[in-house]
């Protein structure tokens, strides 16, 4: 901002002549808009004004803001400096990156307060989530607790009150053939993986059961052989005395069939463990003795 006060004020030019011309070489920046204008330009009818001022106000821009032809008090002259003051653009910090969802278009300098995600209320930025019921800002976490209208259950298809369920196979609605091809795969025959059933002794087999546990007792390798008669879920594990579990065997689905499973005690200590296969709700439960040899020296 420059205030001109006469044109003989201190360091002026003496005349107006002396102004020169646009883009004269000499010529102060400040009095030189590059174009057609000089402080002499401005000073000779301004705009076609008719008024010969005695000041001029000119803004950063060097813009006219305000020109009078005699002498202003302070408080004009103070409301026409604060409203030029006012005027000056300032940077306004905010995020300037436009694929964000919280683009300032009216930002100059960014502040890293950029987002990029719209939670489930609509929130840019906000945590809100879906949860396991698809209830946006819920909390719960297991499908299983989600709760239908007037106490109806959600079935696999997550229908209220439906009833599709998850075949043997693990198929919301299926057959309980592998590839949903009874014709090709019969489940009575076939696993869920297309294999042959395991038979024992030709049979298939029709309980779940432990057929046999050997030797025991035993140093350090054991085997049990064990059978299921419906494809599920099966778990396998080990257990002291006192209840605490040892080691789990294998916890994972299999099919309809006979099996056999090593347990390897090598680091185990002598004495009475328990060897427990679970199947659903039903659980069976062995003990086996593992003796430790110890050889003298």
């Amino acid at each position: 901002m420059e205030i001109i006060h006469f044109l003989d004020d201190l360091n002026q030019p003496y005349s107006c002549n002396a102004w020169g011309a646009a883009g004269s070489i000499g010529i102060p920046p400040i009095v030189d808009d590059g174009t057609i204008n000089t402080i002499f330009n401005w000073f000779n009818n301004p705009n076609g004004s008719g008024i010969y001022p005695l000041i001029i106000f000119l803004d950063h821009a060097m813009e006219i803001v305000n020109i009078i032809g005699s002498s202003p008090s302070l408080n004009v002259s103070n409301i026409i400096i604060e409203a030029m003051l006012d005027a000056i653009p300032v940077d306004i910090e905010g995020c300037i990156d436009e694929s964000a969802c919280n683009y300032n278009s009216a930002a100059t300098m960014d502040d890293g307060s950029c987002k990029y995600i719209v939670d489930c209320v609509g929130v840019c930025g906000g945590s809100a989530e879906v949860d396991a019921c698809g209830t946006c800002g819920g909390s719960i976490t297991d499908a299983t607790q989600c709760v239908c209208p007037d106490g109806e259950v959600e079935d696999c298809t997550g229908v209220c009150g439906g009833n599709a369920v998850v075949d043997i196979c693990g198929v919301c609605n299926g057959n309980g053939c592998h590839n949903q091809n009874c014709t090709t795969y019969p489940s009575s025959v076939y696993d869920c993986d297309g294999a042959k059933l395991s038979l024992y002794n030709g049979i298939l087999p029709d309980k779940f059961d432990i057929i046999s546990i050997y030797p025991n007792p035993f140093n350090p390798v054991v085997n049990i052989n064990f059978e299921i008669a419906k494809s599920d879920f099966i778990s396998g594990k080990i257990y002291n005395l006192d209840g605490q579990l040892i080691e789990t065997l294998f916890s994972e689905y299999k099919s309809i069939g006979s099996y056999n499973l090593k347990w390897n005690a090598e680091s185990m200590h002598s004495g009475i463990y328990f060897i427990s296969l679970k199947s659903g709700d039903k659980s069976l439960t062995e003990k086996v003795e593992n003796i430790v040899s110890c050889s003298v020296m």
